[in-house]
């Protein structure tokens, strides 16, 4: 059980529901529900941020749009 101060601030500040779980203590991006706001990315609190924003087109395994 994650005690409140344990929940990452990336998934209690994106706007989108659904776009981050939390499984044991751990965030997990969405990519079909993310927007690419960026909100997760600024205000992750890890020395650097562990979160990289790409363009859909960008990103592995998906066809060049």
């Amino acid at each position: 059980m994650l005690w409140p101060h344990e929940i990452p601030v990336c998934s209690e500040r994106c706007p989108v529901d659904g776009a981050i779980t939390v499984t044991d203590g751990k965030p997990t991006i969405n990519e079909d529900t993310c927007t690419g706001c960026g909100v997760c990315r600024y205000v992750c609190p890890a020395p650097e941020n562990a979160i990289l924003l790409m363009p859909a087109f960008s990103r592995p395994g998906l066809p060049n749009a």
